[in-house]
Order: structure tokens, then C-alpha cells, then sequence
């Protein structure tokens, strides 16, 4: 079991930069990032879409973490 560390009131995963370029451009349906904590048996959410809209420096990095607000969550 795995319990995901929210720290600000946010839930964070590194995501290599060629799998998020290749999301945003290339795929024709939206694409939801979801990370769940078995422990906590919860699971948040982001659309990669959205995120990717408001920034533009992760084109520039090898790697970049995206930060899921706790709010966005989906549980029992």
C-alpha cells in the first residue's frame, strides 16, 4: 500500500517532458492525470490539458511536476 504526501494542499508526480509534450499535442481526447493513495483509499485528479494551457516553461525542462490540488479529489 501507498500513501501519497500532500504538502500545501497539494498531491505532486514527476512526469518526463516527451510523455506531456506528446499528451498535449498529440492526443485528440482530454487527458486526466490520476494518482491514488491505497491507504487513504482517495484518488485526485488534473487535466493535463488546463495545466499545460496556463504554463509555458515546462517545454524547457527534461522533466516537471505537476501539482494536483487536494480539492480535486475522488474517494468512496
Amino acid at each position: 500500500a501507498k500513501s501519497l504526501l500532500a504538502k500545501s494542499g497539494y498531491v505532486s508526480y514527476r512526469l518526463e517532458t516527451k510523455h506531456l509534450q506528446y499528451y498535449v499535442d498529440r492526443s485528440p481526447e482530454p487527458v486526466f492525470l490520476v494518482l491514488v493513495d491505497t491507504t487513504a483509499r482517495r484518488g485526485y485528479w488534473l487535466s493535463i490539458d488546463r495545466w499545460a494551457k496556463d504554463r509555458t516553461d515546462w517545454r524547457k525542462r527534461k522533466s516537471t511536476t505537476l501539482s494536483i490540488p487536494v480539492e480535486n479529489v475522488i474517494g468512496d
